[in-house]
């Protein structure tokens, strides 16, 4: 299987299988000039992606030119059928790990790691401190810009504050001189040069380079994905003044909030930055997204996100849509019934039945509005309610709701009520369910205290605890459906007993692509597509 590297809007693809590396341009001589369009950027990209002989693993798109989150979301879009796994990231993200490949090869990197990247260019030189932190991970601790001709004069300065145990002299072919210079007056630990004649050309590489396995790239090298920086201008004329949407170098996936102040409409555009305009670089701002954005004046105001894939959307779904009505009756029941469980297992469709009520003057809220929030043993809801995100209350008048499940009586009960169940009838009772879905046995640490069990069926991990007739399994998914299915009605009647279709799911750790199938498929049992999930913290 493939991996390919993408500059957003350009005609041309690098791309390796096991065997061979191989770039290819699209025929009919140069890309057309003028501005990109999303139309023309899909239909370009589409072509580009059918070049490469056979379906990619990971495709990544570096959003060289700065393009608007119009254009990138068409040409992820377009990507999804040509790759399993479509990434967008920055051109520095690409530039870095261009930087770090060559180093993987050389060095066991020690758990303090710090490594210095300087970039020299016709237009500017950078100095860029990359550190460890607690679990390991690569990030930037430090970014300097200056000119050209001033690195040599504070290379050693820098140098001695960061003491890094390797740097790396990425430079343009014409200041090879000024690396090399470097490298042999200053005599930096475990120093390399790597030198590029054409910025696109390294940027391809490093976006190669991060689409690749892990046997082909040293995972240890990798930076986790980050967004561009995102501001808008506000006041008038003379009085106007810069306010950042989003901190360049933010976590993905990340939200667009607005400002506090006086409501207006807003634009929305990256903040200043180098990119490759034909064939020389040039220091500019471009809009973000064609899209213009209503302020409220809150910056709690939820404008936009960045999802997973690092693809970036200027307008969330929060417009309501009318949703056809539907024939069906509605169980306004907190949680559905349950018949008392056989031994041997409980039919899930018992627990957790798809809602079907729609009145006629229903409408359908998406994602962005509505936010799932799981966090230790606790839940919580945010809804986006008179221009900015609401935390609801439960029945109890807590924002916070006990991650507990309880089958002490035959029909299942969380929250509040379940953990006081677990008081009596511990063995009736599933909690802690963050620590366990997702993982295989190997990796699940046993609590003593717990009173439910664990057991693994054909490669899936079921809770067991008693109930008034007997030992019964639940599927994780299943569990998990109850709390969503409680959580859904909850925000549905904050929003007017709007019908939701979409939510955005937040965590307060990051989770692995199994966990995420768990939640999916939960909410799949509710109706519910999660959109998006979100680290928090």
């Amino acid at each position: 299987m493939f991996a390919g590297a993408y500059l957003l809007g350009s005609t041309g693809i690098r791309f390796k299988d096991r065997h061979s590396q191989k770039l290819l341009w699209l025929p009919g001589g140069a890309p057309v000039r003028g501005k990109l369009e999303p139309k023309m950027v899909g239909e370009r990209a589409e072509l580009v992606y059918q070049m490469v002989p056979g379906r990619m693993k990971n495709l990544v798109i570096i959003n060289s030119n700065f393009g608007d989150f119009e254009c990138i979301q068409t040409a992820a879009d377009a990507g999804e059928k040509y790759a399993d796994n479509v990434i967008v990231i920055t051109p520095l993200l690409s530039r870095l790990t261009y930087a770090l490949n060559d180093l993987a090869e050389f060095r066991n990197p020690p758990n303090d790691e710090v490594i210095l990247v300087l970039t020299i260019t016709s237009l500017f030189s950078e100095f860029i401190i990359l550190r460890r932190d607690r679990n390991f991970q690569l990030y930037i601790a430090e970014c300097i810009s200056r000119k050209p001709g001033e690195c040599m004069q504070i290379f050693l300065e820098i140098y001695k504050d960061c003491y890094p145990h390797a740097t790396i002299l990425l430079t343009q072919l014409d200041y090879a001189d000024v690396a090399n210079n470097i490298k042999n007056r200053f005599e930096p630990e475990n120093c390399f040069i790597k030198i590029f004649k054409r910025w696109d050309f390294s940027l391809l590489y490093g976006g190669l380079f991060y689409a690749m396995n892990d046997e082909d790239f040293d995972p240890r090298y990798h930076i986790q994905n980050f967004a561009s920086g995102i501001e808008t201008t506000i006041g008038v004329y003379r009085s106007r003044k810069r306010h950042i949407i989003l901190p360049d170098r933010s976590p993905i996936p990340c939200e667009l909030h607005g400002i506090d102040g006086t409501p207006q409409p807003i634009q929305l555009f990256y903040f200043h930055e180098y990119l490759q305009v034909y064939e020389r670089l040039v220091y500019q701002r471009r809009p973000a997204s064609k899209n213009v954005i209503r302020a409220t004046g809150s910056s709690r105001q939820v404008i936009g996100y960045v999802d997973e894939k690092g693809v970036p959307y200027a307008h969330p779904k929060n417009v309501a849509e009318t949703q056809k009505s539907k024939d069906s009756g509605y169980d306004s029941a907190t949680t559905s019934a349950v018949k008392s469980p056989k031994k041997e297992d409980v039919d899930s469709h018992l627990m957790a039945q798809p809602e079907t009520f729609s009145p006629a003057n229903a409408v359908e809220m998406k994602s962005a509005n509505v936010k799932f929030i799981f966090e230790n043993n606790v839940f919580a809801i945010e809804v986006y309610k008179n221009g900015v995100m609401e935390r609801i209350e439960n029945s109890e008048g807590n924002e916070w709701t006990p991650l507990y499940f309880s089958m002490a009586t035959g029909v299942p009960e969380i929250g509040d009520n379940a953990k006081a169940d677990y008081q009596k009838f511990p063995e009736r009772v599933i909690y802690d369910v963050l620590k366990i879905i997702g993982k295989p046995m190997n990796e699940i640490t046993i609590d003593p205290d717990w009173g439910f069990k664990l057991v693994e069926e054909n490669n899936n991990i079921f809770f067991e605890i008693e109930t008034p007739s007997g030992a019964a399994r639940f599927p994780q998914e299943l569990v998990l459906s109850v709390f969503m299915k409680t959580m859904k009605l909850q925000a549905a009647s904050a929003l007017n007993d709007i019908v939701l279709s979409e939510i955005r799911l937040s965590t307060n750790f990051k989770l692995s692509e199994s966990q995420k199938a768990v939640f999916k498929k939960a909410a799949q049992k509710n109706t519910l597509e999660i959109f998006s999930f979100i680290v928090s913290g």
